[in-house]
């Protein structure tokens, strides 16, 4: 790196190098220890500056003079009165109402979608990934009056449509059916089933080659 230092007796710019200029600001500062303190509180600032600008950086996943896609993208078309289920109760697990959207514990979809990204091997990166909830059915059975099992019993059976857009600007989609279920979770109250099946369904996706 080289800095310039102006030579007053002929106008000009002369370079010279950091490790000199170093040199000459401690000796300037060791005369006046005010002037100490201030540069040390601005060059602090300034750092605490480009720190806040590098970790700016990083949030918007800026490469290249632009900013990243996001690697995963998920998407429903649920209102939170559509019926996706039903709720059972008792020993047999008796019919007993709806499940509604509005019902289901889970994260937003660009919340999901973070999570499943963190699934990409590190050689997938250039991969945009997109997936559809085309159907999901919900099941849940709890206790009624005190009658059946202890725990609630939840499942999860969605249909995703993963379409897959590599580098070349190949697009290839993927129908994969999952279901998963619970003995302990109510799904009401606890998105972790949500999030093992969106998991499940992907992992079953990009296993099959892509």
């Amino acid at each position: 790196m080289l800095l310039f230092t102006r030579m007053h007796s002929k106008k000009s710019i002369k370079p010279c190098s950091f490790g000199t200029a170093w040199l000459l600001l401690h000796r300037l500062l060791k005369k006046d220890r005010n002037t100490a303190q201030k540069m040390v509180k601005i060059t602090n600032k300034i750092l605490l500056y480009l720190f806040d600008l590098f970790i700016i950086f990083l949030s918007f996943g800026v490469t290249h003079g632009h900013a990243a896609e996001p690697r995963v993208e998920v998407n429903w078309n649920l209102s939170p009165t559509d019926k996706v289920g039903s709720r059972k109760s008792g020993i047999a697990c008796f019919p007993n109402g709806a499940l509604r959207w509005k019902d289901i514990a889970k994260p937003d979809s660009s919340e999901l979608a973070t999570h499943l990204g963190a699934l990409l091997l590190p050689n997938a990166q250039e991969r945009q990934i997109k997936g559809k909830l085309v159907s999901i059915k919900a099941s849940l059975c709890t206790p009624w009056l005190g009658v059946g099992e202890a725990e609630p019993k939840s499942t999860f059976k969605i249909t995703m449509i993963w379409s897959f857009v590599e580098p070349s600007g190949i697009l290839a989609d993927e129908i994969v059916e999952t279901e998963i279920g619970s003995k302990q979770l109510d799904l009401r109250v606890n998105a972790t089933l949500f999030f093992e099946a969106f998991e499940t369904s992907l992992k079953s996706a990009l296993s099959r080659g892509r």
